[in-house]
């Protein structure tokens, strides 16, 4: 009898704890508050991510633009540099001249370039280059062959007097006389050893002149081949094709010039200076 009651007991206690334990049901509210709490959250969970993968995303195409920037001033650089050699390979080369002021440095931040007088390398009135100058050019065919990776321009410049100011003429103004100087010049550069790829020919007359035409001494310095260090390194692509004519030069192709006129008939009658 006492082990029914002992076991009768035992029972009634576990019963009353288990109803103790067991939750209370919740009503359909506030299931549905929880769920929709639920929801936003993994909503707002999601959102977060996907800004950050897009966040990610801009900071790696910012780098890579960032490393494009730096590949681009570095080479920037590098060719700065290499050109900057170049020059200064130019001025030992042309020391004598620039010792006597026949040829002038330039130097303007990456612009390079150096002026060499008219009168150093042609006779008066003439377009072919003498003997003197092609000797005067020795050096700088050496320098420009070393290079390969350096393009340059040859440019020729007049003074302001008029072609038709001379009795004996060959060329028909200041434009063609300044392009056949500067082809000439490539001519002879060229065959001194310097690569004609690398090598444009531009004739600009009197149109950018060095000093003002109004005294002797500006006229004379006006009366010039450019050497210019163009920017970039040189590639096949870059050559001149045959015939065309090099952006900003005498917009004509190269021609033949015609013969000079002998020194002492273009002296006579007031010729010009070279």
């Amino acid at each position: 009898m006492r082990t029914q009651q002992a076991f009768a007991w035992q029972w009634f206690v576990w019963l009353v704890a288990s109803a103790c334990n067991r939750e209370p049901a919740q009503d359909p509210a506030t299931t549905n508050a929880t769920l929709g709490r639920l929801t936003q959250q993994l909503a707002d969970e999601h959102a977060e991510r996907t800004r950050c993968d897009e966040l990610l995303e801009t900071l790696s195409k910012n780098l890579n633009g960032t490393r494009d920037e730096l590949a681009a001033v570095k080479q920037q650089r590098d060719e700065i540099a290499q050109r900057r050699l170049v020059f200064e390979k130019l001025k030992t080369a042309l020391k004598p001249l620039i010792d006597t002021g026949q040829a002038v440095p330039v130097s303007n931040g990456s612009a390079m370039s150096f002026n060499l007088s008219a009168a150093v390398l042609f006779g008066s009135g003439e377009s072919m280059v003498s003997s003197a100058g092609q000797e005067a050019l020795a050096p700088v065919a050496k320098v420009l062959a070393d290079f390969t990776d350096t393009r340059f321009v040859i440019a020729g410049h007049t003074d302001s007097a008029p072609i038709g100011n001379l009795k004996n003429q060959h060329y028909i103004d200041n434009w063609e006389l300044s392009s056949q100087r500067a082809l000439q010049v490539v001519r002879v550069l060229v065959a001194r050893g310097a690569s004609p790829k690398n090598l444009s020919v531009a004739g600009y007359g009197d149109t950018q002149p060095a000093m003002a035409n109004t005294t002797g001494e500006g006229r004379r310095a006006n009366r010039r081949i450019e050497i210019v260090l163009v920017a970039g390194a040189a590639t096949p692509d870059d050559a001149p094709k045959p015939g065309a004519a090099p952006a900003g030069g005498s917009g004509a192709p190269p021609s033949k010039p015609a013969p000079a006129a002998p020194r002492d008939a273009a002296t006579a009658s007031g010729a010009r200076d070279p």
